[in-house]
């Protein structure tokens, strides 16, 4: 995610105390920070601050960066260079959040129950109702925006647009939990592809490995022989594993298997070579499904 074309004014402001933590202390604060769901607003903001010890804290977690001492500073706005340094450094930090909730969302709701201001309620779907309404109503407003980091201020602009990402991730989680059929719910509507799919009683054995099921799908997509669904990524992943099994090659216990397939149907982008690849594209991965012709409408790209 971009922080903002044109940036905002900038400020940094360092801590009075020094920057050690223990390495409990360090996991709670990434955990606070990158493993959780804002339940705080704030005014709306025009400008971004970051607390100092907010970076050294992120390459401490992250092994890049030994323990330091600091004298503390007054808020200062930052020159031009130094702003863009710290605004790249924040577009990362969005982007390691996005991810982890991405992934990490079924353990970021069941620790959210634990919460005071969950406590409560009896089921995940209900908690994600209530944030949804909240996310729903903060995004409403004019005059406020989500927290999302402690002590990183972010312009609301930027913040809606995060927020407009929450209401989309958990929207489509409330759809995906209400269409799960149950035992003692029969199905409202016996002939649809996906409810009947859903069921335990029929599945299809997958007896390869995931990274060989996600180079099928891909090829069969780009060779013109298979269409998925217009919905979300999470969402073909949560529907795929609903209709395949795979613990013919899982080496874990009740492994999140529309989480692993996520994983390696999700492209990942090159940075340095600009080209889209996927996770499982390693060099001692050997293709299984690459000789597939491509289908006669159906046109080879053009070598780049």
């Amino acid at each position: 995610m971009t922080v903002d074309k044109q940036p905002a004014t900038t400020y940094i402001t360092s801590s009075l105390s020094d920057y050690k933590l223990s390495k409990k202390d360090l996991n709670d604060w990434y955990a606070e920070n990158f493993e959780s769901l804002p339940l705080y607003t704030s005014d709306k903001s025009d400008e971004v601050t970051i607390l100092s010890s907010f970076m050294h804290y992120y390459r401490q977690y992250h092994g890049n960066e030994d323990f330091i001492d600091t004298l503390g500073e007054r808020i200062r706005e930052l020159e031009d260079l130094e702003r863009d340094s710290i605004l790249l450094d924040i577009d990362e930090y969005i982007n390691e959040w996005i991810d982890n909730v991405f992934y990490g969302f079924a353990r970021i709701i069941k620790k959210l129950r634990k919460e005071p201001v969950f406590a409560c309620i009896p089921n995940d779907l209900l908690v994600i109702k209530n944030l949804l309404k909240f996310y729903k109503e903060v995004r409403e407003a004019e005059d406020i925006q989500l927290n999302f980091f402690h002590h990183i201020s972010l312009p609301k602009r930027v913040a809606d647009v995060m927020t407009d990402m929450l209401i989309l991730l958990l929207s489509d989680k409330v759809e995906l939990i209400t269409l799960e059929p149950t035992l003692d719910q029969p199905l409202q509507n016996p002939g649809s592809t996906l409810t009947e799919a859903s069921n335990d009683i029929f599945k299809i054995n997958w007896l390869a490995p995931q990274q060989e099921f996600a180079e099928l799908i891909h090829q069969l997509t780009e060779k013109g022989y298979l269409s998925l669904p217009d919905m979300s990524m999470a969402s073909q992943a949560r529907h795929l594993a609903r209709i395949f099994d795979f613990s013919a090659t899982q080496r874990k216990q009740n492994p999140d298997v529309a989480n692993n397939l996520l994983a390696v149907l999700k492209p990942v982008q090159d940075k340095n070579l600009k080209t889209t690849t996927y996770s499982y594209l390693k060099p001692t991965y050997k293709m299984k499904f690459d000789s597939i012709p491509y289908r006669p409408h159906k046109k080879k790209p053009k070598a780049r």
